[in-house]
């Protein structure tokens, strides 16, 4: 037990040193790669959002598609990024509230990509259903790179619920 403080306090110390910048994400991160879809889902509405929420539950009706279509693009990009070159970005503040917006809206562009592969399904098509399941585990993935313990457990709990 002794032993385990000062590693933790090694892993810890690079992340409480971080200075306090507006310098934006480098070039190639998850949050650059799905900001146009981050950012149409964080201005989405309440129901909106509650419908995206219950994916597994949500009646697949004419709202459930309106939504979906109203999202395309940042399914699309979801599936793109499955296949795009990014790297972790490293945090640059101390402080921690835009992280968990962005992981928020994260898991949100998550239980999006998830209605898509169940509506897949639901029109038998396994091809579409089988990428975007393949792109919601990239997705998990992708956020999982952040050198922040958050960010890897949200992308291993997004990861799981894919599988």
């Amino acid at each position: 037990m002794n032993h385990l403080f000062p590693v933790l306090a090694l892993t810890i110390a690079p992340l409480v040193q971080a200075e306090t910048t507006t310098e934006p994400a480098s070039e190639g991160t998850w949050q650059l790669q799905y900001a146009s879809a981050l950012k149409a889902l964080a201005d989405a509405d309440a129901p909106t959002k509650k419908l995206i929420d219950n994916y597994d539950t949500v009646p697949l009706n004419d709202k459930a598609i309106a939504v979906l279509k109203q999202f395309a693009p940042a399914v699309q990009s979801v599936r793109d990024g499955a296949h795009a070159d990014l790297h972790p970005m490293t945090p640059k503040t101390q402080d921690m509230n835009p992280v968990m917006k962005e992981l928020n809206t994260a898991r949100l562009l998550f239980d999006l990509t998830m209605l898509q592969a169940r509506t897949d399904l639901a029109n038998k098509d396994q091809s579409s259903a089988a990428s975007d399941l393949l792109a919601a585990i990239a997705l998990g993935r992708n956020v999982a790179r952040e050198p922040i313990i958050v960010s890897y457990l949200v992308g291993i709990g997004t990861e799981s619920r894919a599988i």
